[in-house]
């Protein structure tokens, strides 16, 4: 009878805890659930230029770089010569001569056009200053005058290369905000890089499935030959890790590596 007593002593004891614990830690009671933070600016113009890419352009629509020069009467003729000359020179492949027209344009233009911004961010990027440039692809999402003055093939530029800028030096869980949006698009281009993209981030995750299909709808779909053939080369090796033990031919993936 003692021994039962003890036992039921040292049970009610342990109850007494076990509850003390709860209450230390919220059982019993509502937890509050976290609030979603609301998107950023970057974010929310990011949007409104796909929305009018989207209305702009057919999801067909493709482009090239270099893109059009500035027509006459957009700038001054100052400022249109500036513009003329760094766009000359990033096609040209001179880049020590690009590197001392930026540094130049730069001194000249403490409030640059349109244009001039955007030459300015393509020439960062074609000599290797990729970082100097985001703060000018931030500057051209939020003019005004972007949607206005720039064509759909730079505007779709400057929004990839803004998100591959975030992404590399800035805020990268924006970047990838940035991605999925593009992923959304009917913007082929868009579309595609958002995928590619976003595909990248899943194989470094782990997340070998979601990257296996991403790389699957790159590889069936990009017109870029050697884009093509990577998200192909990943796709497969994607699949493998992925499914262990196959050889990454299930679901068509033999046909779109093959093309």
């Amino acid at each position: 009878m003692k021994n039962r007593v003890q036992s039921h002593r040292i049970l009610l004891l342990a109850t007494s805890l076990a509850c003390l614990v709860c209450l230390a830690h919220g059982y019993g009671r509502a937890v509050p659930q976290p609030v979603a933070a609301p998107p950023s600016e970057t974010v929310t113009v990011f949007r409104s230029w796909i929305g009018v890419l989207e209305a702009r352009q057919s999801p067909s629509a493709s482009w090239e770089s270099p893109f059009g020069a500035p027509r006459p009467g957009e700038l001054s003729d100052a400022q249109l010569a500036t513009a003329l000359e760094l766009r000359h020179l990033a096609r040209s492949g001179k880049m020590a001569d690009l590197e001392a027209a930026i540094d130049r344009a730069v001194r000249e233009n403490t409030e640059p056009a349109t244009q001039i911004q955007f030459w300015l961010a393509y020439g960062l990027q074609a000599v290797g200053r990729r970082e100097a440039g985001l703060p000018r692809l931030v500057g051209l999402l939020r003019d005004p005058g972007a949607l206005s003055g720039l064509d759909g093939g730079q505007l779709v530029w400057v929004m990839t290369s803004l998100a591959d800028a975030q992404y590399l030096y800035g805020d990268r869980t924006e970047a990838l905000d940035l991605y999925g949006l593009m992923a959304e698009s009917t913007v082929a281009h868009l579309h595609l890089w958002g995928n590619y993209q976003l595909a990248g981030a899943d194989f470094l995750a782990r997340d070998f499935t979601a990257a296996d299909r991403r790389y699957r709808l790159v590889c069936g779909q990009e017109p870029s030959e050697s884009w093509r053939e990577h998200a192909c080369e990943m796709a497969a090796i994607a699949r493998r890790l992925a499914y262990p033990g196959t050889e990454g031919t299930e679901n068509g993936m033999a046909a779109n590596v093959a093309r």
